[in-house]
């Protein structure tokens, strides 16, 4: 597979869709759950977040999003709060999501609670923390990220990229899924990538050990791992949606890609790639816009019967996945239940 880094932008910034018939840019006027009068509008690239359904009421509803100190966290976490709901801004550095908080309007409903998605032992310390303030998850957005590292590992020895993207996020869920039940309608979000794409997943060598002393590690393989990293997430989607439907539970879940949108995500990025992004920054989106299939998935009523989807621009969009992706999302769930000790 050829690649560089042009290719890996217009791979995340894509505009072909394949929509399904009720998922498509119209909709029509219906009232939600909370009896809440929703008009025809247009969603599309463009659309900015607090355009999704800005009449949604989400009093009562809580809302844990990982990464949500700056960028497109911070935009849905203020999105969501905006439209009454409480959001806890699950995040390493405290200090940051403390300043991330301040920065919104008082009366927002907010919580923070320390979390490192490169150690197992600080998700279950979340989850204990979670579960001891909160009875019940209306909704989990798994948006912390990192892109491209350099080959580093996670206190736990897994590799940065898959650990932080992928199996931090995997026993997030897991553990965090009681209460998601106990919500009337509970939701999974995970933040994927068009980047998906570029990935060359090896169940049996997850930590991308074969090429981590590679003279293309840091040019290649890097954004290959990447890739691995967030086609696992939509496996992961795939694999939790199946046994989330064969025990009748009323918790959907959705992976999506956010479109290409400059944040600390290309924190690891050199200049000459900067160099060749800030060329194609016609091809990007706003923070404001980047947020918006989050909000879409999050708390959109026509997505109810997609879960276990995969979307982009608020749209529905068939991901390119490995051969024999089913039983690949079962095996990859079955080593990393192995992985993170929790089965």
């Amino acid at each position: 597979m050829k690649f560089s880094i042009f290719n890996f932008l217009l791979l995340n910034s894509s505009n072909d869709i394949c929509d399904l018939p009720a998922i498509n840019s119209r909709y029509s006027v219906y009232r939600t759950c909370s009896d809440v009068t929703i008009t025809t509008m247009t969603l599309n690239w463009s659309t900015k977040a607090e355009s999704v359904l800005p009449s949604r009421d989400l009093s009562g509803c809580i809302v844990v999003i990982t990464g949500s100190n700056t960028g497109l966290g911070l935009e849905t976490a203020r999105v969501l709060c905006k439209q009454n709901a409480l959001v806890v801004f699950a995040c390493r550095d405290v200090e940051k999501a403390q300043q991330a908080v301040a920065s919104l309007p008082p009366e927002y409903q907010t919580d923070v609670i320390r979390l490192d998605l490169a150690s197992l032992s600080s998700v279950r310390e979340f989850s204990r923390t979670f579960c001891s303030r909160y009875e019940k998850l209306d909704i989990l957005i798994n948006n912390a990220g990192v892109m491209a590292s350099p080959y580093l590992k996670t206190s736990d020895g897994f590799e940065l990229q898959f650990g932080v993207n992928y199996l931090g996020h995997f026993l997030l869920t897991k553990l965090l899924l009681p209460r998601l039940e106990a919500a009337p309608e509970g939701r999974v979000v995970n933040v994927s990538s068009m980047g998906h794409r570029l990935n060359l997943l090896n169940l049996d060598d997850l930590n991308c050990e074969r090429y981590s002393k590679s003279r293309l590690y840091p040019i290649y393989y890097k954004w290959v791992q990447y890739g691995n990293s967030k086609v696992a997430q939509i496996l992961h989607t795939i694999e939790l949606n199946k046994r989330l439907r064969a025990t009748g539970s009323r918790v959907n879940v959705y992976a999506l890609h956010p479109g290409m949108i400059l944040t600390n995500l290309f924190q690891y990025v050199s200049v000459i790639y900067w160099l060749m992004y800030l060329l194609l920054t016609f091809l990007c989106k706003t923070v404001e816009q980047g947020a918006a299939t989050t909000v879409f998935c999050a708390i959109h009523p026509s997505v109810r019967n997609y879960s276990g989807g995969f979307f982009k621009d608020c749209k529905t969009m068939p991901p390119t996945l490995p051969r024999k992706a089913e039983e690949k999302a079962a095996r990859l769930w079955e080593l990393s239940e192995d992985l993170v000790r929790e089965k």
